[in-house]
C-alpha cells in the first residue's frame, strides 16, 4: 500500500491534535515501515496495528521501555541466559517496544523468528530499535505469537472486529479505547491514498472476489466475479441493499454494479466524495416466482453455504448445509437465536430451519409478510452442564505442596488430574510409564501414552495450552473441559489462571467462557 505520509500526517492532527517533532518523526517512520511490509495488505490489519501502537507507546510513535521496568513482575526479574557465542547475559525481560514484548521465552521466540540468531535474547534493547520493533509487531499480530489469536481471526473478509482483536496483545484491556483509534485511523488511511490522475480503487478483503450484478442488491443477476485486490473504476455511487452495515454500492464503468464494504473508497456506509452520486439507478429486479406463483427465496452472501438446523438456534443439531444461491421454500418465520443482528429464523418445507440472515427475504431483522408466523416453536434440546465448580480437596490450604498424585497442591496440573481421578482414572505423573509435569508437556506425553490429542473439544477432555499460547506462560496451562456449545464456545474449569493475586494458585470463578479455537490441543483421556 502507498501512502501519502504528510497527508496522513495532517489529517491525524486534525483529528488529535498537534505533534512534537519526534512524534512526527516517529508516525512518518511507522508508516514506511507499513508500506514495505509485503504481509500487510489489508488496510484495516494497518489501521489496528497504528491503533495498538499509539495505545502501547503512550502516543508517542516510537518504540519505549515498560513504564517500571516490569517492577513487581516476574517477568521483571533478572534472568542470566547463554548465547551462542558461549557467553552468558543477565538481562530483565520486561515490556519493550512497539507492543511491549515480554518473558524471556517471548524474546527468544522472536530472535528466531526474525531470523536474529540470538540477539533479541542476550540484548532484549535491541526490540527499542524501529526497524526490529516493528518486525515483532507485524510478525506477532499476524502469526498469533504474543496469545495464540492473530489479526486475520477477527479482520478478515467476512468481519471487522475491532473490539475482540484486542486479545490478539492482552485480553479486553482498553479494548474499547483502541478500537475507536482503529476506526479513525482507517478512515485516515483511506484518504491518504498515493494516486495520481483519476483515483483508482480496489476490490479488498474479499478472499473469493466479489459477485459484480446488475444493479445495487443481491437479488439483481451476478453478471461476473472480481478478484480480491483487482483494480476498478468507479463512476457513481447510490444507495442499495444493505451488506454487512453499509447500504453504499458503487457502479462501475461497465455498468456493473459492487457493494462498496468490499472498496477501499475512503469513508464507510456513506458516499466518499469526490466520487459522484448516480442520478439514475436501475428498476428493482423481479424475483423469480416458482410454482402456481409461490415466492422463492435464496441462500445469499455465505460463501461455504448456510448450515440447516432441528430448530431456530445453533444448539440444534445440523442436518445438512445448503449452498449459496440455492433456492429455499420458507413455509414460516419465528424468533430464535440472534445471528449477526437478526433473531428471525425461516423454517423450511423440509422442516429444518436457517437463520435469515443468508436469506434474501425483504426485510431484515424482522418479519417479511406475506411469509407467515409459525404457530409451533420447537424447543431447544437441554444442556447438561458438567460444571461442579470448586470441589478439589486442596483448596485453601498452602500451594506447591504434593497432592499425593504427583503434582503440587494449587496448580492447574494438579487440579485437572483430580477431575481425571474423579472419572475412575488413576491419573498420576507418571501414569503408565510418562511424565506429564508441566504443563506445556502433557500433550506429548499422552501422545506417547497412546492417547487422543486434536483439535475436537469434547465433556471431559483436557484443555492443553502451549507455552506462551493466549497467555499461559512459559510453562503452558492445563484446565477440564465442563461444557461445550453449539456456536464453538467451551466452559473450562481450572486452577492458578489469570495475573491478578486472587487467581493465583485458586479456582477461576466463575468457569471461565472461551473459544475453542484458541485452545492449542484437547487431550482425551476419559
Amino acid at each position: 500500500m502507498k501512502i501519502d505520509h504528510e497527508k496522513f500526517i495532517s489529517l491525524y492532527k486534525s483529528q488529535y491534535g498537534a505533534l512534537n517533532s519526534s512524534q512526527s518523526s516517529g508516525l512518518g517512520t511507522l508508516l514506511g515501515f507499513l508500506e514495505q511490509d509485503r504481509d500487510v495488505s489489508d488496510l484495516r490489519w494497518a489501521a489496528y496495528m497504528l491503533a495498538t501502537v499509539k495505545h502501547e507507546c503512550a502516543n508517542q510513535w516510537q518504540p519505549i521501555e515498560q513504564y517500571g521496568k516490569g517492577q513487581g513482575m516476574a517477568y521483571g526479574n533478572p534472568v542470566t541466559v547463554r548465547g551462542s557465542d558461549g557467553k552468558t547475559y543477565t538481562n530483565s525481560y520486561y515490556g519493550r517496544g512497539y507492543v511491549q514484548l515480554t518473558w524471556e521465552a517471548n524474546y527468544q521466540n522472536m530472535s528466531q523468528n526474525l531470523n536474529l540468531d540470538d540477539q533479541v535474547l542476550i540484548h532484549p534493547e535491541r526490540a527499542l530499535e524501529p526497524s526490529i520493533a516493528y518486525r515483532i509487531l507485524s510478525f506477532g499480530m499476524r502469526n498469533g505469537s504474543f496469545t495464540g489469536v492473530r489479526l486475520g481471526d477477527y479482520i478478515n473478509g467476512s468481519k471487522t472486529d475491532y473490539y475482540d482483536a484486542r486479545q490478539i496483545v492482552n485480553g479486553f484491556d482498553q479494548a474499547a479505547l483502541i478500537q475507536g483509534y482503529a476506526e479513525k485511523l482507517e478512515a485516515l488511511l483511506r484518504q491518504s491514498f498515493n494516486g495520481e490522475g483519476k483515483q483508482v480503487y480496489h476490490i479488498v478483503n474479499a478472499e473469493v472476489g466479489v459477485q459484480a450484478r446488475r444493479g445495487p442488491g443481491t437479488n439483481f443477476p451476478v453478471v461476473g466475479t472480481i478478484a480480491n485486490n483487482s483494480p476498478i473504476e468507479i463512476v457513481c455511487q447510490l444507495h442499495g441493499e444493505s451488506i454487512n452495515g453499509s447500504d453504499i454500492w458503487n457502479k462501475l464503468a461497465d455498468g456493473t454494479y459492487v457493494t462498496d464494504f468490499y472498496c477501499d473508497t475512503p469513508n464507510f456506509a456513506k458516499f466518499s466524495p469526490p466520487i459522484p452520486v448516480c442520478k439514475d439507478a436501475p428498476p428493482p429486479d423481479q424475483t423469480p416466482k416458482g410454482d402456481a406463483g409461490k415466492q422463492v427465496y435464496h441462500v445469499v452472501n455465505a460463501e461455504v453455504g448456510v448450515q440447516a438446523r432441528k430448530g431456530p438456534d445453533t444448539n440444534f443439531p445440523a442436518v445438512g448445509t445448503i449452498a449459496n444461491n440455492s433456492p429455499i421454500e420458507i413455509v414460516c418465520q419465528l424468533h430464535g437465536e440472534s445471528i449477526n443482528g437478526s433473531d428471525i429464523w425461516n423454517k423450511l418445507a423440509d422442516g429444518s430451519y436457517v437463520t435469515d440472515f443468508y436469506c434474501d427475504t425483504p426485510n431484515f431483522a424482522k418479519f417479511s409478510p406475506p411469509i407467515p408466523v409459525c404457530k409451533d416453536v420447537p424447543q431447544p434440546p437441554p444442556i447438561q452442564p458438567a460444571i461442579k465448580g470448586d470441589d478439589y480437596p486442596f483448596r485453601g490450604s498452602a500451594p506447591d505442596q504434593f497432592d499425593g498424585w504427583g503434582f503440587l497442591t494449587g496448580e492447574c496440573t494438579s487440579f485437572v488430574a483430580w477431575r481425571m481421578r474423579q472419572h475412575g482414572i488413576d491419573f498420576t505423573n507418571s501414569m503408565k510409564g510418562g511424565l506429564f509435569g508441566h504443563g506445556y508437556m502433557w500433550a506429548n506425553n499422552a501422545r506417547k501414552l497412546g492417547y487422543r490429542v486434536d483439535n475436537s473439544p469434547s465433556v471431559g477432555a483436557i484443555v492443553y495450552y502451549d507455552q506462551n499460547a493466549f497467555w499461559a506462560g512459559p510453562l503452558g496451562h492445563v484446565a477440564y473441559v465442563a461444557q461445550v456449545n453449539g456456536d464453538g464456545s467451551i466452559v473450562i474449569e481450572e486452577y492458578n489462571w489469570g495475573l491478578e493475586e486472587k487467581d493465583h494458585y485458586a479456582y477461576h470463578h466463575p468457569p471461565r467462557l472461551t473459544d475453542a479455537a484458541h485452545v492449542s490441543a484437547f487431550i482425551h483421556i476419559v
